[in-house]
């Protein structure tokens, strides 16, 4: 039976660890951001069964930038900064802790795979934060709000190029495979009764 525990608890132990990797990354960008502005940005994560542990960042050149709360949002959003909240539509999830220079969201956020995504910032970021202008990334927008005003208050819009972002999480372990280990545990315990 201790042999069972430990084999249990090692799987444990290896699922908690895992490390977390790059789900989607776009560097193409070759200049900096030339106006201050709110901003977002969509993506479209890679076939898979999801991921856990996310966390985002625009990026400056390789160096991760983050900057006030970030939001989660399962749909385009084109009204104001000062208007993110828990009702907008589409609402998913927010980030209020920055760590590394990346935003990181509560463990219970789990993105899917082969889906789109829009995240956007309630802080206003200045000339030189991160890279981008000048890129296109195929699975998302770029979106800011300097064209109409760049306040608090003023809508955004989808400038037509990308920022330089890194968006890292863990992989979800397909259902399959927790059936097949949870099968086999049980198996294993099983057979060990079976003996005595």
């Amino acid at each position: 039976m201790r042999k069972i525990f430990l084999a249990v608890l090692s799987v444990l132990v290896l699922a908690a660890g895992a490390q977390a990797s790059t789900i989607v990354v776009n560097t193409a960008g070759g200049s900096s951001l030339a106006a201050t502005t709110y901003g977002g940005q969509s993506l479209t994560t890679p076939a898979g069964s999801g991921w856990s542990g996310i966390q985002f960042s625009f990026l400056n050149g390789s160096t991760p930038y983050a900057e006030g709360d970030l939001y989660l949002l399962s749909s385009e959003y084109l009204g104001a900064p000062s208007a993110l909240g828990v009702a907008t539509p589409g609402f998913l999830a927010v980030s209020t802790g920055i760590a590394g220079g990346m935003w990181v969201f509560p463990s219970s956020v789990v993105l899917a795979g082969s889906a789109q995504y829009w995240l956007y910032s309630n802080a206003q970021f200045s000339p030189g934060d991160f890279t981008g202008d000048g890129n296109v990334y195929a699975g998302g927008q770029f979106y800011v709000n300097w064209p109409n005003g760049g306040g608090a208050g003023d809508n955004f819009t989808a400038l037509g190029e990308d920022a330089d972002f890194m968006l890292t999480g863990s992989e979800v372990p397909e259902p399959a495979s927790l059936l097949l280990l949870g099968t086999g545990l049980v198996g294993a315990g099983v057979m060990r009764r079976r003996r005595r």
